[in-house]
């Protein structure tokens, strides 16, 4: 059992429900956190990929304006 499962069970009490009864309901709140969190570690990867995409962008275009105002040669001989 890990600690933070032991602070769940020390919150929920000793009622004179059965261990049956309190394990389901843990099963329950630990389930639903973990959901919870990983919907939050999805939402911070696509925020990073966004990031990253929009730091491509800037780059390529930054790029593409110093390439586009070069001095062409125009001088064919």
């Amino acid at each position: 059992m890990d600690p933070f499962e032991a602070s769940l069970r020390e919150l929920m009490g000793k009622d004179s429900e059965s261990v049956e009864v309190e394990d389901r309901r843990l099963h329950q709140v630990l389930r639903k956190a973990n959901r919870q969190s990983g919907f939050a570690d999805l939402l911070e990867m696509l925020g990073h990929a966004i990031e990253a995409l929009l730091i491509g962008v800037t780059h390529a275009s930054s790029t593409m304006k110093k390439q586009s105002s070069a001095p062409q040669d125009t001088n064919k001989e």
